[in-house]
């Protein structure tokens, strides 16, 4: 009778303990590149915050490098970053960009047969410090590259400011070739040059290690490491 008495006083602090633990609070970080935001992940986040009254996420959405321990950053979701030694790191995947445009953009035009062509057309093109006058692509096949000119008209460090201007029918650009067949597959999109793509970009799921335990972490590492995973051609 008292191993009984001592062992239902155990099960009784053990389930006060592992209450405590489950009860997810306080505020966690997050970083990721915008591409992110076009693949669910939203979505799915405020479906399990919906459920945790008591946990806070801070969303930074930045296609600028960005320093997670100087900004105190718990969780990222990084595309092609060189992740530092220090951080916690796990490959997803390789997202791979291809060529695409609007349907109505080739209404009045003759499609694309070859990449020499794409100096013919208008093109949307990241705005970097440098200008876009050239364009790298990768033959799937052969695995060979190949640098061809383009004549930017429209050019965004945003990509879903550029992704709007595909759609919209202004030109040819590149988005991660998840979208391009979600696009096809919507009538709203067509593959420009499907031999070519451009050159594989690896995408990270990044924590600092003082992290590595935190249950807080695990459930939003979870929808983040399927966000990049539709994004990506995994290895």
């Amino acid at each position: 009778e008292r191993s009984q008495k001592l062992l239902m006083e155990f099960e009784t602090l053990e389930d006060e303990l592992t209450k405590g633990a489950n009860q997810l609070t306080g505020t966690i970080r997050i970083a990721v590149r915008t591409p992110t935001i076009e693949f669910g992940f939203i979505e799915e986040l405020t479906k399990e915050l919906a459920a945790l009254d008591n946990l806070t996420v801070q969303l930074i959405v930045r296609d600028e490098p960005i320093d997670l321990i100087a900004e105190g950053i718990d969780l990222a979701l990084m595309i092609n970053d060189l992740p530092d030694s220090s951080l916690i790191q796990k490959k997803i995947g390789n997202v791979i960009f291809s060529l695409c445009a609007a349907p109505d953009y080739f209404n009045h035009r003759n499609f694309v047969q070859n990449p020499d062509e794409l100096e013919q057309h208008h093109f949307i093109s990241p705005l970097k410090k440098y200008p876009q006058n050239t364009l790298t692509l990768r033959h799937t096949k052969k695995k060979k590259n190949s640098t061809h000119k383009i004549n930017p008209q429209f050019q965004s460090n945003d990509i879903r400011a550029r992704a709007r201007a595909i759609y919209a029918g202004l030109g040819i650009g590149n988005l991660p070739i998840a979208e391009v067949i979600k696009g096809i597959k919507k009538g709203s999109l067509v593959h420009v040059l499907p031999e070519y793509s451009l050159s594989p970009i690896p995408v990270w799921s990044l924590k600092t290690a003082d992290k590595k335990k935190d249950c807080r972490l695990q459930l939003i590492e979870k929808l983040l490491i399927n966000t990049g995973q539709r994004m990506c051609i995994r290895d």
